[in-house]
């Protein structure tokens, strides 16, 4: 099944090179050793072309909250994959996510059949998280937290929607081979 995953590039490196799952932003999840995808299934779209539009929208939300909280600029990455339906489970992590996403217990590098990459800016980390107010988040730096409270208490949401966009727009293709 067509599945979509988004990270940082320097924890797809870690992953492509059988490390241990880093700490994430989510305690719901963290060092688990699942792999987390939002499959084709679990995405509202008209047509293909529309579900991989979305697949890759939410694997770079995703991702951008992973960069937000590593707080460096550096590439986002996001997967296409091809994973056997058998290997994926409902995700039930934290509530309401079993009909978004689905996950497995192992990564298989055979699965990655297209790879995206977009450059994170570190300046965008504070408008990049989500609420603060929710229970599943990991740690964050006190710097960090501070800036995305002053963020998060103010009316306008334009900032993260551009941010978004841009992230979107500079979305390129790459080979997997380039990343060895």
């Amino acid at each position: 099944m067509k599945c979509f995953h988004g990270t940082t590039q320097e924890n797809f490196l870690n992953l492509i090179n059988n490390g241990d799952k880093p700490s994430g932003a989510w305690n719901c999840s963290d060092m688990d050793g699942n792999f987390y995808v939002y499959p084709e299934n679990k995405i509202y779209g008209d047509d293909e072309e529309e579900i991989i539009s979305e697949g890759i929208q939410q694997a770079l939300g995703n991702a951008a909250i992973t960069a937000a909280f590593q707080m460096k600029t550096q590439n986002i990455v996001i997967l296409e994959l091809d994973i056997p339906e058998d290997d994926l489970n409902d995700d039930y992590s934290c509530d309401n996510m079993s009909g978004v996403a689905s996950f497995t217990e192992y990564f298989d590098l055979s699965w990655v059949k297209k790879v995206y990459i977009t450059e994170f800016n570190a300046m965008f980390s504070p408008f990049c998280l989500p609420s603060l107010d929710n229970q599943n988040l990991n740690y964050l730096e006190e710097s960090l937290e501070l800036l995305a409270k002053s963020v998060q208490q103010s009316d306008n949401i334009q900032v993260f929607c551009d941010i978004m966009d841009t992230l979107t727009e500079n979305i390129i293709e790459r080979d997997l081979k380039s990343f060895f």
